[in-house]
């Protein structure tokens, strides 16, 4: 195997690709369950204490978590997902990044209800260790 194909298949994504027509439920699983895949990686970018990329990061699961409440025809629901709440992170510190990224956490546990309604199976084993992780990477930064 040539270093490329190496490549392409290690950087492959496990499973199938999610189909465009996938069922509703599928894919609303599928946005929820890289929300909180990527809330992880956002926080270990706080304990690098790497704010730019903490801010990126943050700007995409924001724009996850607002993709997956609207094709889940979430109404009215009162996300604080928008580039207002996570502006101007690169530098403000640990502890205003971690009030930022719980926010979004506490807004997709408020959406997680809705979108068992539509059909979306959550990862709530996943859910509580990506808390568990949100604590460790405070105790670090602590220090």
């Amino acid at each position: 195997m040539s270093g490329d194909d190496w490549r392409r298949q290690s950087n492959r994504p496990p499973g199938a690709p999610l189909a465009a027509n996938a069922p509703l439920g599928e894919q609303l699983t599928h946005k929820i369950t890289f929300f909180w895949a990527m809330s992880i990686i956002a926080a270990k970018y706080i304990a690098r204490r790497d704010g730019e990329t903490f801010a990126r990061m943050t700007r995409l699961i924001a724009h996850t978590l607002y993709e997956t409440a609207q094709l889940g025809e979430a109404g009215q629901l009162n996300l604080g997902a928008d580039d207002a709440s996570v502006a101007n992170l690169a530098s403000p510190g640990s502890r205003k990044q971690f009030e930022v990224l719980e926010g979004l956490a506490s807004d997709a546990e408020e959406l997680g209800g809705h979108l068992v309604e539509r059909g979306a199976v959550l990862p709530g084993a996943a859910i509580a260790e990506v808390y568990r992780f949100f604590e460790l990477t405070k105790a670090m930064v602590a220090r």
